[in-house]
């Protein structure tokens, strides 16, 4: 596989739950975080394309590709506190059952100013509390939870100058 400086390229990364038993992940998926971040840098280090990144205050980005739930009560509002007593479905859940397999779709443009080979990378993370519930929870404000790389997969894709295509003149007959 290759890619054009300029083009747009389509990823698919696939996450396999495979010799486990049980959905991914486990437990209390409404506490649990697990999400992938996939980074694109290209030669010399510059972020061509980044998903799942953690910012200073260890918030996961929220248009990465999560695996957990998002519970809500009787009005539809987030049950962040694990309230039980209050929770009547939810308004996200992504899980993988055992054997199954979910893709996470990516879109990203190679910038022209791309030095080859691109390096792509897709780490699987989990921490077992996400950090709203860790602070409230254990009462801190600057809790850093530990992240465990639970998978990881990489490729390198060359990058090649899309060649011009010149047109041949009008031949009149």
């Amino acid at each position: 596989a290759y890619v054009h400086l300029g083009e747009t390229v389509n990823l698919e990364v696939v996450v396999s739950n495979a010799q486990v038993g049980h959905a991914f992940p486990g437990g209390t998926t409404d506490l649990n975080e697990a999400w992938l971040h996939v980074l694109v840098t290209d030669s010399q280090g510059m972020t061509v394309h980044e998903s799942g990144a953690m910012d200073s205050a260890h918030e996961v980005d929220a248009n990465a590709h999560f695996y957990r739930s998002i519970a809500i009560d009787r009005a539809g509002d987030e049950v962040w506190r694990h309230d039980l007593f209050n929770m009547v479905g939810d308004s996200f859940k992504r899980v993988i059952a055992p054997g199954g397999s979910d893709v996470a779709h990516y879109t990203f443009n190679v910038p022209d100013e791309a030095k080859g080979p691109l390096h792509v990378s897709a780490r699987l993370l989990y921490r077992k509390l996400n950090p709203r519930y860790a602070r409230w929870a254990l009462k801190d404000d600057n809790i850093e939870l530990p992240v465990v790389e639970m998978a990881t997969a990489s490729l390198v894709l060359p990058v090649k100058i899309q060649p011009e295509i010149l047109l041949a003149p009008n031949v009149l007959h």
